[in-house]
This record gives structure tokens, sequence and C-alpha cells, in this order.
């Protein structure tokens, strides 16, 4: 499994769910891990988007959460890649002010 789930028609979701590919995974210090996460699309708002997920190590006993907010620009990205994309360009753009 792999990718986005639309929380509802995918045509007009909100939000997403996912990577679905990193909802179960393992590691030698975390063991089995445990993610639950998403991101907002284009539907919820054009101007922003938010991604984020929270984590679980059964191994480290860990509860781990990462968030992030995109501010694009005037051309919403309509993918995860877009997202990160421009989230990496403006916090470098951000950096060298």
């Amino acid at each position: 499994m792999s990718g986005y789930i639309p929380a509802g028609n995918k045509d007009t979701s909100k939000f997403d769910f996912g990577p679905m590919n990193t909802t179960i995974s393992g590691n030698t210090i975390e063991g089995a891990r445990f993610r639950f996460g998403g991101m907002t699309t284009a539907h919820l708002n054009k101007n922003w988007f938010a991604q984020g997920y929270v984590a679980y190590g059964v191994k480290d006993k860990k509860l781990k959460f990462v968030w992030a907010l995109s501010l694009p620009g005037k051309v919403a990205p309509t993918t995860s890649a877009e997202f990160i994309k421009d989230t990496i360009y403006n916090i470098v753009k951000e950096i060298y002010k």
C-alpha cells in the first residue's frame, strides 16, 4: 500500500490520510512502528497546507509527532511532492533572506 486515501470523495476531499506505505513499519530502535498521518488538500484552503503524523514505537515505547504548515504562494500544490518541495523552498528562502 502507498499513497494517500481521501477522507470522503476523492474529488472534493479536504483531508487525505497517509502515506499508507508508512502506517506499519519497523526498525531496530523502535521495533514495530505504527504511524497515523495525513495532509490537507487544496479543497480546504488554496493558500496554506498542513501535514503531520503521530507514531508509536513498540520497543522504545515513545510517541513521536511531526507537523508542518506550508504557505505555497500563488499556485497551490496538488500533490504531497509539490507540498514538500514548496515547504523546503519556503524554509530555505527564510534562512537566506
